[in-house]
């Protein structure tokens, strides 16, 4: 019992310095050398983001794009509070159901009942470990070997900048896009930026897929964080810069939305 005990904890220690190393290397070299942006935490411990207070105290027209919304919408909740327009996705009717009730009482909010990717239509999500978890993923990022396939309807950036209820995008003076979406972020931001488009301001995003891989898949791991890299890289080439990580979570200011204290 003592041994299993040591080996248990042996495990645990091993995960996770390997999830702080995968950080690490994430985010080498993208870090901003001096000054700082002040930025303020909205929402609770498990769905909140930090968002820079400059935007916060904007009086211009704001717009929130949060694709994931799950059964957490504090974050959505204080934006709105803050001003901001949302748009909201999720590909699970419950998730739409519970934000609705939940941001009954505000009028400036459309809730989308489609998942994001990189192309519009019908798609197979996998669903995660935990029965009670939302977590479906395109990218079967919980490495479910026994996960039940689903069809959900999901949009791409592209058609939904197109199909925006109140206004284009363009009419808004910022722009906010939010990415938990377990495990097609990648794939969808670096799609959708690889053409010259509309910037957004600030794009916050979660990579917490990389540390769900398992231990002992290497291979797994080098090809997730090669392309998170890529994506980071890709970002910074575009003039955004990282100002803040929580975790997995990855903050990033477009140069041209923010006077950058340096």
């Amino acid at each position: 019992m003592h041994q299993e005990k040591l080996t248990s904890r042996l495990k645990r220690i091993l995960v996770a310095a390997q999830r702080q190393t995968s950080i690490f290397i994430i985010k080498v070299g993208f870090n901003r050398k001096g000054g700082s942006v002040r930025h303020l935490r909205l929402g609770t411990d498990y769905g909140g983001w930090w968002v820079p207070e400059v935007f916060l105290n904007q009086e211009d027209r704001k717009l929130l794009i949060s694709a994931g919304l799950g059964h957490d919408i504090s974050f959505e909740k204080e934006m709105l509070n803050f001003g901001f327009e949302v748009v909201g996705l999720d590909p699970l009717p419950e998730c739409i159901e519970y934000a609705s009730v939940q941001l009954s009482e505000y009028k400036k909010v459309s809730l989308i009942n489609k998942g994001l990717w990189i192309s519009s239509g019908k798609i197979d999500f996998y669903s995660p470990t935990s029965k009670n978890s939302d977590a479906y993923s395109i990218t079967n990022s919980h490495f479910n070997e026994s996960a039940e396939i689903l069809q959900f309807e999901v949009i791409s950036l592209e058609h939904l900048q197109e199909q925006l209820r109140d206004a284009p995008i363009d009419e808004y003076e910022l722009v906010v896009l939010k990415l938990d979406i377990e495990g097609a972020e990648i794939q969808i931001l670096s799609d959708y930026f690889s053409d010259v488009r509309k910037k957004f301001d600030f794009v916050a995003f979660e990579l917490d897929s990389v540390s769900l891989i398992p231990f002992w898949k290497f291979k797994e791991r080098i090809v997730a964080i090669h392309l998170a890299r890529k994506l980071m890289k890709q970002l910074s080439e575009l003039g955004y810069v990282l100002t803040l990580t929580e975790g997995y979570n990855f903050h990033w200011v477009a140069k041209n939305g923010i006077r950058l204290v340096d």
